[in-house]
This record gives C-alpha cells, sequence and structure tokens, in this order.
C-alpha cells in the first residue's frame, strides 16, 4: 500500500492490508491525501482526502521566490508573488504598492490603471504588470497580503532598468572659461539604464581627424559634470564629442565647437597689469587719505572738548572763589516783594538838606540797598562781580541819614553788570548805589510789618499731628460750676 500528497507519494509499505500516517500538521501539509493497494494481480480503487491547515500567510517552503526584477524602457515588465495561506485571502486583501525605499512610510497605492497598471489575483497568487517602462517607474514595489490570522505578510521587489545608457544632454563649452591653452566643457549626465556608466569625451582639431584624443570620465551620481582640456593650440578651432557606456552598450555622441583665445605679447600683457596696479595702488592712498582726514578731525575735536572742560573748570574755580554765595546777575536788579507796595521814586536832595524834614527821614529810614555793579573783571569772561563790604555798624546816623557804607576793594577783574538807566542814583563813596523805595502806610489797627534778615530768622518747631494725647482733667473750677 502507498498513501500520496498531490500526487507524489509520501509513504509505501508492502505486504500490508492497513497502513497509516501521523504527521504533525503545517501550513505545508495543506493539499490533496490518496491512498491505494496493489498485489500481484493489480491495483484497487484509489481512496481519497483534502486537508486544510489554518495558517496566515506565508511564502511557500522550499520554493525560490523571484524578488528582483529588470526591464528596458519603453517595455512592459510583469511582478508576481504566490503565497501559502489557509483561509485563502480575498482578492482585495493583495496590495501592491511602489516606495522610495523599504520603509512603509515612503510608499503609495497603485490602482488598475488601463495605460500604466493592471493588477490581477486568483486564489493565491498576484500580479503587477507595468506598461511603456519609463525612468520613474524603477525602484522598489511592496506586495503584502493578509487572511487575518497572524500578522500581514510584506515582501519588497526592486525593479530595475537594462540597456544602454542614455544620451547625455546640454554638452557645450563654457565661454568664461576659454583660455589660449585651455577650455572647460560641461554636460548632464542621461539615465544609465540600471549599470554604471562611463562617459568618452574625444577631441582634436577641427581641420585635422587624423589627430584625435580620447578622455574617460567615470560617472559619479553627479547631477552636472564638468572636465578641462588642456594644452591646446591658441586662436586655433576645435571640435569634442561625448557618448556615455554601461555594459549593455554605448549611446549616440553629441558635439560642439570652440577656439581658443589668441596669444598676448608681454608688452600687451603689462598693460592691464599697470592699469590694475594704479587703480589698486590709488585705491589704497585714497583710503590712506580718507583715515588720515578722519585722525585729524577727531584729534582736533577731543582738543577742543578738552579747552572747553579746561575752561568751565577755571571758571568755576574762579566764580567759587570770587562769589562764595549765590551769583548777583542770577538775582534780577529790582527785587520786587509783594508784601510792599511799590513806593515810586525817591525824593531828590540836594546838597545839606534840613534834618528837620520828616518824609525825608522816613523814607530814608526805610530804603533798601540796590547794589550797582558797573566795575567789571577785566581778565575773566563769566559773571563774577566785586564783594561788597558793609561796615559793623548800622543805622541812622545823628543826622537823620541811614549811614553810606563802603565798599570792599575790587578784586583785580571784575564782570560787567547790566546797566541801569540814567536816572539820579544815591551813591556812596565806595560806589554802592541805594534805590529809594517808600513802603506804603501801615493802615491804623494793623501791625507794621518787620522784614528780618537771614541773622534774625525765627525758628519754628515741627508738630506731629497724627498723634494724641489724653485729655486734660477738668479743673476743680468747672466742677464748681
Amino acid at each position: 500500500m502507498f498513501i500520496a500528497k498531490d500526487g507524489k507519494t509520501i509513504l509505501e509499505r508492502p505486504e500490508v492490508n492497513q497502513l497509516t500516517h501521523v504527521m504533525k500538521a503545517e501550513c505545508s501539509d495543506t493539499g490533496v491525501y490518496n491512498c491505494s493497494g496493489y498485489n500481484q494481480y493489480g491495483t484497487a480503487d484509489n481512496a481519497s482526502v483534502r486537508l486544510f491547515v489554518k495558517c496566515s500567510a506565508r511564502q511557500p517552503p522550499g520554493v525560490d521566490v523571484k524578488l528582483n526584477y529588470i526591464a528596458r524602457q519603453h517595455a512592459n515588465v510583469t511582478l508576481s508573488f504566490t503565497i501559502v495561506a489557509y483561509p485563502v485571502p480575498e482578492p482585495s486583501d493583495f496590495v501592491w504598492k511602489m516606495c522610495n525605499n523599504e520603509s512603509e512610510g515612503f510608499c503609495k497605492p497603485l490602482e488598475d490603471n488601463i495605460h500604466r497598471f493592471d493588477i490581477k489575483t486568483e486564489s493565491l497568487s498576484s500580479s503587477l504588470t507595468i506598461r511603456n517602462v519609463t525612468t520613474e517607474d524603477y525602484g522598489i514595489y511592496q506586495f503584502s497580503v493578509s487572511n487575518n490570522i497572524g500578522t500581514r505578510l510584506i515582501e519588497w521587489l526592486h525593479l530595475k532598468p537594462i540597456g544602454k545608457p542614455n544620451l547625455p544632454t546640454d554638452f557645450h563649452v563654457i565661454q568664461e572659461e576659454i583660455r589660449e591653452t585651455s577650455v572647460v566643457l560641461t554636460w548632464v549626465p542621461g539615465f544609465d539604464n540600471g549599470s554604471p556608466q562611463t562617459f568618452y569625451i574625444t577631441y582634436g582639431k577641427k581641420r585635422d581627424s587624423s589627430k584625435r584624443i580620447t578622455k574617460s570620465i567615470k560617472h559619479k551620481n553627479e547631477a552636472e559634470m564638468n572636465y578641462t582640456l588642456r594644452n591646446l593650440e591658441t586662436e586655433t578651432e576645435y571640435i569634442a564629442s561625448i557618448n556615455a557606456s554601461n555594459e549593455s552598450g554605448y549611446s549616440q555622441a553629441i558635439n560642439d565647437t570652440f577656439i581658443t583665445m589668441k596669444h598676448i605679447t608681454g608688452e600687451q600683457k603689462s598693460l592691464p597689469v599697470a592699469l590694475i596696479g594704479g587703480v589698486v595702488g590709488g585705491g589704497v592712498v585714497a583710503v590712506l587719505v580718507l583715515i588720515g582726514v578722519i585722525f585729524i578731525v577727531n584729534k582736533f575735536r577731543t582738543s577742543g572738548y578738552a579747552k572747553n572742560r579746561e575752561k568751565i573748570r577755571d571758571d568755576r574755580e574762579m566764580s567759587q572763589l570770587s562769589s562764595p554765595q549765590q551769583d548777583d546777575d542770577d538775582l534780577s536788579d529790582v527785587v520786587e516783594n509783594e508784601m510792599y507796595v511799590p513806593a515810586g521814586d525817591m525824593p531828590q536832595r540836594k546838597g545839606n538838606e534840613s534834618r528837620s524834614d520828616k518824609n525825608m527821614a522816613k523814607a530814608v529810614e526805610e530804603l533798601y540797598a540796590q547794589p550797582q555793579k558797573t566795575t567789571t573783571l577785566q581778565s575773566l569772561n563769566s559773571d563774577i562781580y566785586a564783594e561788597v563790604k558793609k561796615d559793623k555798624g548800622k543805622g541812622i546816623t545823628k543826622t537823620g541819614h541811614k549811614k553810606q557804607y563802603d565798599n570792599k576793594s575790587f578784586e583785580d577783574d571784575t564782570n560787567e553788570n547790566h546797566d541801569f538807566p540814567d536816572t539820579k542814583k544815591n551813591e556812596n563813596k565806595g560806589g554802592l548805589i541805594y534805590a529809594d523805595v517808600h513802603l506804603a502806610n501801615t493802615p491804623k489797627g494793623r501791625k507794621r510789618l518787620v522784614v528780618h534778615g537771614l541773622d534774625d530768622k525765627t525758628e519754628y518747631a515741627e508738630v506731629d499731628l497724627t498723634k494724641k494725647v489724653d485729655p486734660l482733667p477738668k479743673s476743680e473750677e468747672g466742677k464748681s460750676d
């Protein structure tokens, strides 16, 4: 007797009437099993059974799964994948995606498209057909499937190009780099179609095709490439061509022509050099002159500031020496007091006037001195005035007139004071002028106003109104009332 799975014998025993096969079921054990016996007279009828093993989607065991595909441009290519799983997934459970790399986050799903993609799924197999392959179609594709048992199966398939490299583009000579004996060529590499490519540049004199030189340059994935041709002849027309090759063959060639520059003699070369030298030298001189001017201006400005500060300091020191108190110029020539009524002009005195004139005596008693600063300090240029020296004795003389005070001798120099109107002034021998001031008579019943000087001022005590004291006790006199 023997037992076969899917037409392949897996167990056989001769001269037996019964056959038993014991196994540990796996997903790969799914299939149709047949049992049959035979003897010298022939073979008995077969008995068959289908075995289903529940399992998640996975690669078929022992099968070499194809994951890499190649295709030429403008051709069609089909990517396919077969799995084992039970229960069998629905067609919608088979998903194809195109990815930038082998990462789930960089993939986009593909759908049936008559002109681009065709997806077919049957039983445990699914396929993706790409029509008219372009360079954008080469890359990584993701195939995934699930039957809701276990984890989802994900496989990565690669589509690579095959064929000769594409023709380079934008091949030309850089005009700004043309020299007497050298030029620079530039071009944009074409698609390599799946294999590393090498560029070949062939150049020579245009009128002499017998002497051509070829240079090879390997492509290192640059987006734009340059190459310098050297040891050329001056003022000569050349032709250069380029093509690309890989393991599949060569691309077509393209060319360009150019003329090297004319040789310039030493005398002609010296002119630009001299011109450049003159310009550079002149620029340097101009910069140095500008720096010198700025330095001198800053020097004068700093010196002026220093002189001004020194002059102000000297003036302040002289002012402190000559006028210990507040400068007289800060005061107005005529001081008004709101407590008094202007007295008008003082009656003029002539010669030795009678001392019995009561009005004159009263007016003299109420005079206020008004200094007339007419003498100037010749050597100073600030408002410093002569100090007035007054005698200790004050009051009314026996003759009824105020004493006249002698001025202290002036310092060597004083500043000029404001000029008074040209009117008759009361002036003493020392040059001190007194203003004639008449105060209004005090009405009856009122106290006469008296002006005290700084040497006779009244001191007041501070009163704190926020504090409180206990009330005074009632007097005996209040109680008796």
